[in-house]
């Protein structure tokens, strides 16, 4: 986590912070940063060099496609749409209902007795002492 503060002086408060450092510690202060900056130097400039290498090389694919009479957007057009790495979700069958029931409305409803027990059934269940062999198709 990078502290802000540190960030948000402008020069005339990092000059009346530094009064209060000893040059000895500032010059190390110094040479510490100026390790940091060139790490950071180095690091962007192989990201860089990383981005051309990968250009060189798409550049160089586009080239033999065309010397072998294939365009680029013809695989953008045969690829389009698919979406390698991913693993396809698979679907099972909808369960058949298990169970017959009235509700509140007098209407009948099935379950399948997956799930949350519905409560026109567990009134039954728990109240009049009926089974849910009693509720089956």
């Amino acid at each position: 986590m990078v502290n802000k503060s540190i960030f948000s002086y402008n020069l005339r408060q990092l000059r009346s912070q530094a009064k209060m450092i000893s040059t000895d510690t500032l010059v190390e202060f110094s040479k510490k940063l100026q390790v940091l900056l060139e790490k950071r130097y180095e690091d962007e400039r192989k990201a860089i060099q990383a981005i051309i290498e990968h250009n060189k090389k798409v550049e160089e694919y586009i080239s033999m496609l065309n010397a072998d009479g294939i365009e680029p957007t013809d695989l953008v057009k045969r690829f389009a749409g698919v979406t390698p790495f991913r693993k396809q979700r698979k679907t099972r069958a909808k369960r058949a209902a298990k169970y017959r029931y009235m509700d509140e409305n007098n209407q009948h409803k099935t379950w399948t007795g997956q799930g949350r027990m519905p409560k026109p059934i567990k009134i039954a269940i728990d109240q009049q002492h009926r089974s849910l062999d009693d509720f089956l198709i």
